[in-house]
């Protein structure tokens, strides 16, 4: 199988979830500012007004943008974020995490106080996103734990646990399926080969050695990019959890770790096929459209071109970015024609 990409802003080109864009000249129209993005904590309500009447401009109507879900999108400036006196992306490090969001409260503590004690102890800063910002769930969290070093990282993950069991949170983490606790980080799709190892043989010596199941989740189907990849880990104690992410952590550490983990602001990657006749349309001269699309939905937007060995070729819109956004996308490539998400 062999593959063709097509994107708004190349491959190398990034997410556009922290940057200004105008929109000028395009199709004979006029287009509007962009406005600052979900993770500056903007206004929201006006940022997703102006999506709308963006797409409208593009000759998109109402329906191409879903509904806000407001029981997320309102409580974007809860006290769920720690204040740390500086950027979390100031400092050297992060390990990132997908949390169920009923750990959140322990975590935090009354006012705050239990983040200021980790942070004191560990020198590791913690900021836990309001629910449904960068995951799919509002049943879940993404935190990001920020230090000069991996070892304040993890000394922080360590104070973590800590308070998820003098809370005794642990069964939050725990499945009914088999009883154990689970764990999600994520790391950079670029590190992913460090941790897996040859035909599996790292991961396997992982759980071997740290006696607990790590395993690296597979890509998304039919995705034309991989920019992060999920590390899940099962055990039956915290300690176990803690042993596994610190193995990683160990393969992983790096300065190209260190620059792409940053860049990763969102777990929600979705791909969805597009007729052949149709690509034409979405992807504009030379990519204008799909790079307008870009820019009003604040998102990643690819398109692969896949050969099967049987000679037929499909085409698929990979979309990456915040919930929200990749929902409109998908809406915006559903007007094109029906399709099915992977």
């Amino acid at each position: 199988m062999r593959s063709i990409l097509w994107s708004g802003r190349g491959i190398q080109g990034s997410i556009g979830l922290n940057s200004s864009v105008a929109l000028s000249d395009f199709g004979g129209r006029r287009r509007l500012h962009r406005h600052a993005s979900h993770g500056e904590y903007g206004n929201e309500q006006q940022q997703y007004d102006t999506m709308q009447v963006s797409l409208q401009q593009l000759g998109y109507d109402d329906a191409a943008l879903p509904e806000r879900e407001e029981e997320h999108t309102n409580s974007r400036r809860e006290e769920e974020t720690s204040p740390p006196p500086r950027s979390i992306n100031h400092v050297a490090c992060q390990l990132k995490f997908v949390i169920p969001n009923a750990l959140t409260g322990c975590i935090i503590g009354k006012n705050g106080a239990n983040l200021e004690r980790i942070q004191a102890e560990s020198g590791a800063f913690i900021q836990a996103n309001a629910p449904g910002y960068a995951v799919m769930s509002t049943r879940e969290r993404f935190i990001i734990i920020a230090g000069n070093s991996m070892e304040q990282c993890l000394r922080g993950l360590e104070l973590v646990f800590v308070s998820i069991v003098e809370a005794n949170k642990e069964s939050i983490l725990r499945k009914s399926i088999d009883g154990r606790l689970y764990l999600r980080q994520v790391i950079p799709g670029l590190c992913a080969g460090n941790v897996i190892g040859l035909q599996g043989a790292t991961v396997a010596k992982i759980s071997e050695g740290e006696g607990l199941s790590v395993i690296v989740e597979p890509k998304p189907m039919n995705a034309a990019i991989t920019p992060f990849r999920i590390v899940s880990y099962a055990g039956v104690s915290v300690q176990e959890l803690l042993r596994g992410v610190r193995a990683v952590a160990h393969l992983i550490e790096s300065d190209v770790y260190n620059a792409e983990i940053k860049g990763i602001k969102s777990v929600v990657l979705k791909a969805v096929e597009i007729p052949a006749s149709r690509v034409g349309a979405l992807i504009g001269p030379k990519g204008a459209h799909l790079k307008a699309l870009e820019d009003i939905l604040k998102c990643k937007l690819v398109i692969t071109r896949s050969e099967t060995d049987d000679g037929n070729k499909k085409h698929y819109l990979t979309v990456w970015g915040q919930p929200e956004s990749v929902k409109a996308a998908i809406a915006v490539a559903q007007l094109h024609s029906r399709t099915k998400t992977s």
